[in-house]
């Protein structure tokens, strides 16, 4: 009489549902968290066009309303007598400051943080900004709001622009569709080298100091005092030191 056994595909139909029953739940979660998400990026994003949006223009007579402008959120503070000039909260001098050269195109919605960070960490009080003529906004309204506290001076127009010999190097070259992506990119090149060079030389003639060649999306951060980290360059120079003497190196 032949063994009665369990049947060998019975524990795969058991692996097969449990591996359903998995997918069914993770399909349900999804379902339910992927509007969430999706709910919080566009109200995320609609802040984000409202913090960017310039102001109507006017139109004849209007009832006076709150400001729509993003800035007034993001208002510098206050000036003080003679703000130009480095001071500390208290008003007292500071014993230096920063200047800054900044190339930007359509960078408005990184630049009322940017500039309100280097001015209070630096202390950012002069800065050059060169607007590229492709760039399709103007940040001179929030350069406005910093104008009692920051020298801000705006180059338009490729003010500094020198001609070079090569065609992309002529102020007057045009980007199409044919163009390709090398002359783009060394055109960009020479750009940037022309500003730099040319707001270096303003700022050397004012006898600025400290400068910072910097764009929209870089930050200059602070390196804080280790006292471990003093030691050991200490001991590293010294240890340098004593091989030099001895000729080792």
């Amino acid at each position: 009489m032949p063994a009665v056994g369990r049947s060998p595909h019975k524990k795969d139909g058991k692996r097969i549902a449990s591996h359903r029953q998995i997918r069914g739940w993770c399909t349900c979660l999804a379902i339910l968290i992927f509007p969430m998400y999706v709910r919080n990026l566009i109200a995320t994003m609609a802040l984000a066009a409202i913090a960017v949006s310039p102001p109507p223009l006017a139109r004849g007579p209007t009832t006076p309303g709150p400001s729509r402008r993003p800035s007034d959120q993001l208002r510098p503070p206050p000036s003080h007598a003679g703000a130009i000039a480095p001071r500390t909260a208290e008003g007292r001098p500071l014993p230096f400051s920063f200047s800054a050269c900044l190339l930007i195109k359509d960078g408005n919605i990184l630049l009322p943080e940017w500039l309100a960070y280097h001015y209070t960490f630096l202390p950012l009080r002069r800065l050059i900004v060169g607007v590229d003529p492709l760039s399709l906004t103007d940040p001179k309204p929030i350069l406005d709001l910093y104008e009692s506290i920051v020298n801000v001076t705006t180059w338009v127009d490729d003010s500094f622009w020198v001609d070079g010999r090569a065609p992309h190097e002529k102020k007057g070259f045009r980007i199409t569709n044919e163009t390709g992506h090398e002359p783009v990119r060394w055109r960009y090149k020479y750009r940037q080298n022309l500003f730099y060079k040319a707001c270096l030389l303003h700022l050397h003639d004012e006898m600025r100091t400290w400068t910072l060649l910097i764009d929209t999306d870089e930050y200059l951060a602070f390196n804080h005092y280790d006292e471990h980290e003093v030691k050991r360059i200490s001991l590293a120079q010294k240890n340098i030191q004593s091989r030099l003497k001895m000729g080792r190196i």
